[in-house]
């Protein structure tokens, strides 16, 4: 549920992910607060898309979160479950009542649409547009579907190859259909940092009826794992930098995310390095300034600790503003360790990716460093640089010498609100 705490948050957000229940209890503090705060705002009911829950028959409508209409299915359509080598239903791991559908089928894709249509459309808790979960790309990394099963013998979803052409299909029929009834689409991805999943996102962009939001759900650094803290390898690191460039004809989402939180003392990454939250949080940033295109903006970004359900708000966001970006991020490299770097109207965004401490960088211009510690200081009063240290995963974000001596205070030009959040 949401609080009065979370509300001061939410209104700052420009999407906000949630489901029907909570809009039902709620609509007037979700929807229409956030609308009458922030007119861009764009608001999404969670869905889930290829797959469905065996026990949610009982159900009211209000509290599904997927298509339901388990019994029915088995009953009259139970050609259309996905099945494994032993002719068994394929069952989700992480959810053990979700059940795989043949997603590719148009019978399918028509049946989820007009169940989708029934069950939010003309209800209360309609919203601006619909968020479908685990339209996931397949890898050829793995050798196993996106849930973490086998393939299916079904040729349609035997491999990457053929998963990633039907999931395509899915999300174009169904994007075609609620984009009719005024519904905007936003589709949970991933699998950026793989060059399988690079090319599915950019086939999908370039199909007849891309959705309107494509989701990262895992950018840059991710909690998932038995560290505190996940770094992705730089080359998989600069996928997801550069697939938000590629991207032209939707929207996309970044989630980062870490288990830290902000009043705890380090952490250990996957490298087996000390790791703090403003580390994780100034990387993850610093990293989508890189990725992002100021005109038109195509994307959003988030961090996180605790997952979805806190309305997490930094003074980063409001207080940071290098104005716009003067051309996209550029190389160096240091004794054999690339240094990525872009630069603004007002200053320079810097990120090391990789494992290698780097003790000193030459910045392009005298600058300034601004800090988590130091956002509301005066820049008059920082101390004037020309070379910094840039440690393994770290970003940093360095200050032009200005006449004002002050950062303004305007997150409009930053163009970083958090991409979703939600309430279950």
């Amino acid at each position: 549920m949401v609080n009065q705490d979370d509300l001061e948050n939410v209104e700052k957000y420009d999407i906000l992910l949630t489901n029907r229940f909570t809009v039902d209890s709620n609509k007037k503090f979700i929807y229409e607060h956030m609308k009458s705060t922030n007119d861009k705002s764009t608001t999404y009911l969670y869905q889930l898309g290829p797959e469905t829950n065996i026990n949610q028959d009982r159900y009211n409508i209000k509290y599904l979160n997927t298509i339901g209409r388990y019994t029915f299915l088995k009953k009259y359509h139970a050609h259309l479950f996905l099945t494994n080598s032993y002719a068994n239903d394929i069952i989700n791991p992480s959810y053990p009542n979700s059940v795989l559908m043949k997603f590719g089928s148009n019978e399918y894709q028509n049946i989820w649409v007009n169940a989708t249509l029934n069950d939010i459309y003309p209800q209360p808790w309609k919203a601006d547009g619909i968020f479908i979960d685990n339209c996931s790309v397949a890898t050829q990394i793995t050798g196993k579907t996106p849930i973490g099963t086998d393939y299916p013998p079904d040729p349609s979803y035997a491999n990457a190859d053929s998963w990633n052409i039907s999931m395509n299909q899915f999300i174009n029929t169904v994007t075609a259909a609620l984009q009719e009834k005024g519904q905007k689409v936003f589709v949970n991805r991933g699998s950026t940092r793989y060059r399988d999943g690079y090319t599915a996102w950019i086939a999908l962009d370039q199909s007849a009826t891309p959705p309107d939001l494509v989701l990262e759900e895992g950018a840059f650094s991710v909690r998932w794992g038995k560290n505190d803290v996940q770094f992705y390898r730089e080359d998989e690191w600069r996928r997801q930098v550069d697939i938000v460039g590629q991207i032209k004809n939707s929207e996309v989402g970044l989630l980062s995310h870490t288990k830290l939180s902000p009043d705890q003392p380090n952490g250990k990454d996957n490298f087996g390095k000390p790791a703090s939250f403003w580390q994780v949080l100034w990387y993850s940033m610093c990293s989508y300034h890189l990725a992002r295109r100021d005109e038109p903006n195509n994307s959003y970004f988030m961090f996180g600790s605790t997952g979805y359900k806190t309305a997490w708000w930094f003074d980063e966001y409001d207080k940071i503003n290098l104005g716009k970006a003067l051309g996209t991020y550029k190389t160096q490299a240091i004794a054999g360790t690339t240094i990525y770097y872009r630069e603004f109207e007002q200053g320079y965004v810097l990120v090391n990716p990789t494992t290698t401490d780097i003790q000193s960088f030459q910045l392009p211009q005298s600058c300034v460093e601004r800090t988590h510690n130091n956002l509301t200081t005066d820049a008059s009063k920082l101390s004037v640089i020309s070379t910094i240290a840039i440690p393994s995963h770290h970003g940093v974000i360095c200050q032009k010498l200005l006449t004002t001596g002050r950062i303004k205070e305007d997150r409009s030009l930053l163009q970083m609100p958090p991409a979703a959040e939600t309430y279950k």
